[in-house]
């Protein structure tokens, strides 16, 4: 029978340090070898199955973002046509709810991508306070509904455009804002930039 095996040699030596022979020892590496390829298996599998997982989390987000584009712009579209106020208040809460939405597709994306190791940054001119503002917008009727001011701050030195990830920022100041306004019961929220 034969069987995989790991071995050492080591020198016998005599006082004057001549080798007069050598002793080997030998390990069955059966074991060994089967635990290695189990875990290499194991290892494919969770690798095919974070592949799978990536490709349904990007599916998924590209057919729910079409219908949400839909809206969003149907939204703007009617936003533009004579309304009452009740109209117009109802428009706008189903349109940052449709944001928000939009918002939750692309964290989903944005998720897909990094689990797959395809995270891209695209880095473009931006105008800071419009993200900002954007940013403000969007949560401005929860805070309003809970009676929270909002008002944002940008010191004169901030430029009025700088090279980074729009998309990525406007995020970043989303949820910054959005959590201002989920944990701020009264008062006012500041945004400094």
């Amino acid at each position: 029978a034969s069987f995989p095996v790991r071995g050492g040699f080591s020198p016998v030596r005599q006082r004057d340090q001549r080798v007069v022979s050598y002793v080997a020892v030998f390990d069955d590496v059966t074991e060994v070898r089967l635990r290695e390829n189990e875990l290499r298996e194991a290892t494919e599998q969770a690798r095919e199955g974070d592949r799978a997982k990536g490709n349904f989390l990007a599916t998924m987000g590209h057919e729910v973002r079409t219908p949400l584009n839909g809206i969003v712009g149907f939204t703007g579209l009617l936003l533009e046509t004579p309304l009452t106020d009740s109209q117009r208040e109802q428009l706008l809460a189903i349109r940052a709810s449709a944001d928000a939405l939009v918002r939750l597709t692309e964290d989903i994306l944005d998720f897909a991508r990094i689990e797959s190791g395809n995270t891209r940054i695209d880095p473009a001119p931006c105008d800071p306070r419009e993200c900002l503002e954007e940013a403000i917008d969007l949560h401005a009727a929860a805070a309003a509904r809970k009676g929270v001011g909002i008002f944002r701050r940008v010191a004169p030195d901030v430029p009025a455009s700088i090279i980074t990830d729009q998309g990525r920022l406007r995020q970043v100041l989303v949820n910054l804002v959005g959590n201002a306004v989920k944990f701020t019961e009264s008062g006012e929220i500041e945004v400094s930039v």
